[in-house]
């Protein structure tokens, strides 16, 4: 299980200030389609996006949405935009993600990925080395796989917590033991430890639940370490 990493953090896209691209060299922005440039339930573009994609363009930084969602879905949103796009991605796995921007001499040091979750957005980035900067999603409904995922992001967080937990008891008991070895006394604490530590972590999962029913991976990542905060 690895840690996953995020560089950025900020509430939208449309809160990045302009000179956060040249100051950081971007000229290829990836983007997540639903929830990061737009509602899932926007058939077409909103002005918002169609004024952001305009305004990249004339920044010279290419735009290229990707999304696991249908390619009816993609086609049709970006139909009358100025931006490539990938269809029916699969993030999660990055295979197809990677052969686009290796087939099209997209430099992934010199791009931008963006996205509103750790499952599928910020795990395929890590995986290709990329910088990712996570945002809020744009509208508190989501559609029913979405939210699936979400529940999975913040099961991901908490089971990250208890794993690092668990390692760390057992580091600190081998280093007491010369041989390296734990005897009947040591494993029956390591394992009282390790339930207390799951309890521990249930308990944080159950507030936050109860924070919020829409409860989004940037508010449960305040017990982790999950990017730099841009300031607008």
């Amino acid at each position: 299980m690895c840690r996953l990493k995020i560089d950025y953090n900020c509430e939208s896209i449309y809160d990045v200030d302009d000179d956060f691209y040249l100051k950081n060299h971007i000229k290829n922005l990836i983007i997540d389609l639903d929830q990061t440039l737009d509602s899932p339930f926007s058939k077409t573009p909103c002005k918002q996006a169609k004024d952001f994609i305009l305004k990249m363009k004339e920044m010279n930084i290419r735009v290229i949405i990707v999304s696991n969602n249908t390619k009816n879905r993609v086609i049709k949103y970006c139909h009358d935009l100025p931006v490539e796009y990938i269809y029916s991605a699969r993030k999660m796995f990055s295979n197809r993600i990677y052969r686009y921007l290796l087939n099209n001499n997209i430099s992934i040091s010199d791009s931008l990925f963006v996205g509103d979750q750790l499952l599928t957005d910020c795990l395929y980035v890590n995986r290709i080395k990329g910088k990712f900067l996570l945002v809020q999603p744009l509208t508190e409904k989501d559609n029913i796989f979405t939210k699936v995922n979400r529940k999975i992001d913040i099961i991901w967080i908490i089971f990250s917590l208890v794993l690092a937990g668990v390692s760390f008891i057992v580091c600190v008991c081998c280093k007491k033991k010369k041989k390296h070895s734990i005897n009947r006394k040591s494993m029956i604490k390591l394992i009282l430890a390790a339930v207390g530590i799951i309890l521990l972590t249930a308990l944080i999962h159950v507030v936050m639940a109860t924070a919020s029913s829409d409860t989004t991976i940037a508010n449960a990542a305040s017990v982790y370490t999950y990017g730099t905060p841009l300031s607008m």
